[in-house]
């Protein structure tokens, strides 16, 4: 620190005292912003089950009848449409990732998953996954799109990230180029078959 700046300082802090106490504590209030955004959550949630189950109120009421528990859970995380994503495990290798990202790792299958509900989208991925792997394919283009009926949120991007973190077949998973589609669309890493 140069003179200049310690003059600068010492003027500033003119007038200023001390505190008289060594340790303060501060007690925060809750207010009634917490209700609020638990309230949106549950509208989020709602939101979310009803694009997952459609009209079908017995899905509605009993989930855990129809599907196994992993794909019940909320995601962690709602993203943006245009949010970039990345995840993979730590045993991929830095060349491989680096050539997921820029999209230039070999895309072996594409899925167009516009238009589908979340139970419609879990299915054709697993029947997807499943078969890429009896081929011999590894790289995969999913495209959930950018979601632009579901307010700010790319819901199914959002929860085909959470699936894809839950299952042991996925390697990596990352955001396209942005010009194969970016945001709306997804590389996905498979294990070998």
């Amino acid at each position: 620190m140069d003179e200049q700046d310690k003059q600068l300082f010492r003027e500033a802090m003119q007038g200023v005292q001390p505190l008289k106490k060594k340790h303060h504590r501060v007690t925060l209030k809750r207010s009634g912003k917490q209700k609020s955004s638990t309230t949106h959550a549950k509208y989020r949630q709602q939101l979310m089950r009803r694009q997952h189950f459609g009209n079908d109120t017995e899905l509605m009421e009993r989930p855990e009848a129809h599907f196994p528990p992993w794909q019940l859970t909320e995601p962690h995380q709602l993203l943006k449409a245009n949010e970039s994503i990345f995840h993979a495990q730590a045993s991929v290798q830095p060349r491989t990732l680096k050539r997921l990202k820029r999209g230039t790792y070999p895309m072996g299958a594409s899925l167009d998953l516009h238009g589908y509900t979340r139970k419609q989208a879990d299915a054709a991925l697993h029947q997807m996954i499943s078969d890429a792997q009896q081929q011999g394919v590894r790289g995969l283009r999913l495209i959930p799109g950018k979601g632009h009926r579901s307010s700010d949120y790319a819901l199914l991007k959002s929860h085909l990230c959470h699936w894809l973190m839950q299952d042991d077949r996925i390697l990596a998973f990352c955001t396209a180029t942005p010009s194969d589609g970016g945001g709306g669309v997804l590389y996905v890493l498979l294990k070998k078959g």
